[in-house]
Parts: C-alpha cells; sequence; structure tokens
C-alpha cells in the first residue's frame, strides 16, 4: 500500500469521523435541549451535559485531525506550499 493510498484512506476515515461527530452533537444538543425544556431547567448550566461531549468529542477529533495531517506523503505538502507561493 503506497503513502498516497494509505492517506487518502485516513483521511476518508477522518471525514467520516467528522461527520459522525456532527450528527452526534445535533442529536445530544436536541435530546438535551428537549428534556432541559420539559423539565423547566434550560436556563441552568449545570443541565447542559451536551457541553461535556461536545468538549470532550472535539479533543478526539482534534487530535485525529492532527495525525492524520501529520502523515501527509511529502508530495501533497510540497504542492500546497507551491500553491501559496512558498519555496522549499
Amino acid at each position: 500500500m503506497s503513502a498516497e493510498h494509505l492517506y487518502d484512506e485516513q483521511r476518508r476515515a477522518f471525514q467520516a469521523h467528522a461527520a459522525v461527530f456532527v450528527a452526534g452533537m445535533v442529536v445530544m444538543f436536541a435530546v438535551n435541549l428537549a428534556t432541559n425544556v420539559s423539565a423547566g431547567i434550560a436556563g441552568n448550566w449545570s443541565a447542559w451535559w451536551s457541553v461535556w461531549a461536545l468538549i470532550g468529542w472535539s479533543l478526539g477529533i482534534a487530535v485525529h485531525g492532527f495525525v492524520v495531517w501529520l502523515n501527509q506523503p511529502a508530495h501533497v505538502v510540497a504542492q500546497r506550499r507551491s500553491r501559496r507561493g512558498h519555496r522549499d
């Protein structure tokens, strides 16, 4: 398996992870909002448990993205630099 193929797989896995993150957070926030409103505690910050999920999962997404970014093949990095006008 070439480095480029591996990077493409890692990037697709990250994109899937990010999509599941967005969908999951929307569902969690909606459930949290609905339960807080029905209980009459929407104004109470301690009732917003979805924020903890957002913080934790965001850290996981950030680490995953950083690992994928670090594994970029050298020619991908060189292409990006040349598009921006940087020289090696």
